[in-house]
């Protein structure tokens, strides 16, 4: 793994390009792109605020820049075409949350309080005013063919849920699904169905819909009455299967084709064995590498690599293997005390699927040193990564069977089916809390609090 040189950026969290070719981030009152392999600088922008959001559009030809102070709410640049610009202002409604829409001629900005959803077209200036969505950040999906958006709306203390055309922004559905209070919504790959989850739930935890609604095509029902339903819920890439956490540490596990099967249920324990019947999982547990006594002497002795410090030992660490069974309850460093010993620290806060849906990664609130890598296909537990950190992120190879992991220190996690290993960024200052995989090429975009570089792996 090679690390490209490192830079600084202000609030909005850089991104990727979907054609994988510029890096797009925010440094104060402007936004820089560059190109992704040499980190060339391609463009500069002045902005007239300092930026909480960039997004690109599904074209990468265009991006927008959300400012949440100031007259103009959403400023929005051509890459091909630097003297073009659009400038949005919603006035005292405000804005909180913008989105492209799927053709990449629509913008979507959701008003202060969720008052309002406005749809602005680029070619016409035009403005379209929708009911407000529920939530600002979720419960609004697009259709895989974009033809068509699910909005999750309240009204009159029910839920509602209306289907728009992306062509009109005209409904063409709507209906009160059997919710007693909708937390997301999320389309299905195939886009067949739709399925709406509670946070809370009286009845349904979860329920699938058709793209026109109607009667439900499958219903999960809560057990024991009133309780907590679903936390996380994320569909395999080719949408024969659905994951969903609850609140109690299990991710279950059902197939979504003709009719909805529930499959297996994943546990989260404390203290992890050998299933009866199924191949020992492997435990790769972080483990602190020595001081070396000699380091201190040397060290002015020792050339920096590429200019570049090298890390120091108490910060350098391996993986070891650790012997069944293995416990997991101690806390790691850096975990929230609220999170030891509160009964939602037993909910599932995290699921990602592999690009072939053969393998899903959990995480666990009360566990976030933890990551549990499943087989989706014989339906166990195959490995588990145990940090001394809590796992910030984390994202599959859109190509392989490959997982990058970051936990907020100088060093990125990679596990395989082969194997585990930890490789240390020797970037000054740059401890990534997230991570964006390039879709296009082996290269992964690593940001701390403050700062961002790239880092190229070889192919899988």
């Amino acid at each position: 793994m090679e690390f490209g040189e490192p830079d600084r950026y202000t609030a909005a969290r850089p991104c990727f390009s979907p054609d994988g070719r510029h890096i797009l981030y925010a440094q104060d009152r402007r936004v820089l792109v560059r190109e992704a392999e040499s980190q060339a600088l391609v463009s500069l922008f002045l902005i007239a605020g300092e930026a909480t959001l960039v997004a690109w559009s599904p074209d990468s030809d265009h991006f927008l820049v959300l400012m949440r102070s100031g007259q103009v709410s959403v400023q929005v640049f051509s890459l091909s075409d630097p003297s073009w610009g659009c400038s949005i202002a919603e006035g005292a409604a405000g804005c909180v949350m913008a989105r492209w829409a799927p053709s990449g001629t629509h913008v979507l900005l959701t008003a202060d309080f969720c008052a309002r959803l406005s749809v602005w077209s680029l070619q016409t200036r035009e403005c379209t005013f929708l009911p407000g969505p529920k939530h600002p950040d979720k419960g609004l999906a697009f259709h895989p063919d974009g033809g068509t958006v699910a909005v999750l709306q309240r009204s009159a203390c029910k839920d509602v849920l209306t289907v728009y055309s992306t062509e009109t922004w005209e409904p063409v559905a709507s209906w009160m699904p059997e919710t007693l209070d909708a937390a997301d919504l999320a389309w299905s790959p195939s886009g067949e169905s739709l399925a709406v989850w509670e946070g809370v739930a009286a009845r349904h935890a979860l329920l699938l819909y058709g793209p026109d609604g109607g009667e439900p095509q499958a219903e999960v029902e809560v057990t024991g009455g009133l309780g907590l339903a679903v936390r996380e819920l994320a569909w395999s890439p080719s949408g024969q299967l659905l994951a969903w956490g609850d609140w109690a540490g299990a991710v279950r596990l059902g197939g979504a084709l003709a009719t909805f099967t529930d499959i297996a249920a994943f546990q989260h324990p404390d203290r992890v064995v050998a299933a009866e019947g199924a191949a020992a999982p492997v435990v790769y547990r972080e483990e602190a590498l020595e001081r070396l006594a000699a380091f201190d002497a040397h060290r002015e002795n020792i050339p920096p690599a590429n200019g570049r410090e090298a890390a120091p030992p108490e910060a350098r660490s391996r993986f070891v293997l650790q012997a069944l069974p293995a416990s997991l309850a101690t806390a790691s460093r850096g975990a929230p005390v609220s999170a030891r010993g509160d009964p939602a620290s037993q909910a599932i806060d995290g699921l990602w699927w592999s690009h072939d849906g053969h393998h899903l990664a959990t995480r666990v609130a009360g566990k976030p040193h933890v990551l549990w890598i499943w087989s989706t296909t014989k339906l166990c537990l195959i490995s588990l990564l145990v940090l001394q950190h809590p796992v910030t992120d984390l994202c599959w190879d859109p190509q392989s069977t490959r997982l990058i992991a970051c936990s907020g220190q100088a060093k990125v996690y990679t596990w395989t089916p082969e194997g585990a290993s930890c490789a240390h960024i020797p970037v000054p200052k740059l401890r990534p809390a997230h991570l964006a995989w390039n879709p296009t090429h082996p290269c992964l975009l690593l940001t701390g609090k403050e700062s961002l570089a790239c880092a190229y792996l070889s192919e899988a």
